[in-house]
């Protein structure tokens, strides 16, 4: 989950960056990081959650997940207009360290 979470950390706070280039670069990243980072994620929490489980964890996660988008965009647009820009930034801290501490787990 390193890299992905990296390039989505990164693509967040180049979109604080007013340039057009800038925002096309950030996008890439955020997809990049977006792709590696949920499946790897999925995969991680499957062999978490041990054989006899895999398939609830997965639905749940799943559910989750969708939920999630759903809230998350809306959440993000409140957060857009009361923040501005600024948002980005702080988006990106939040996957950095989201990353470092899924990146430091070591299954017991």
């Amino acid at each position: 989950m390193g890299f992905g979470g990296v390039s989505l950390a990164v693509g967040f706070a180049l979109l604080f960056v007013n340039s057009t280039p800038v925002v096309y670069l950030s996008a890439l990243l955020v997809a990049l990081g977006n792709g590696l980072m949920w499946p790897t994620f999925m995969g991680a929490l499957s062999k978490a959650a041990g054989s006899d489980l895999q398939g609830a964890v997965q639905g749940f996660a799943q559910s989750a997940g969708a939920v999630a988008s759903i809230i998350g965009l809306i959440a993000g647009g409140v957060f857009y207009v009361t923040l501005g820009a600024s948002l980005f930034p702080i988006a990106a801290v939040v996957i950095a360290v989201s990353a470092l501490l899924a990146g430091s787990y070591r299954a017991p």
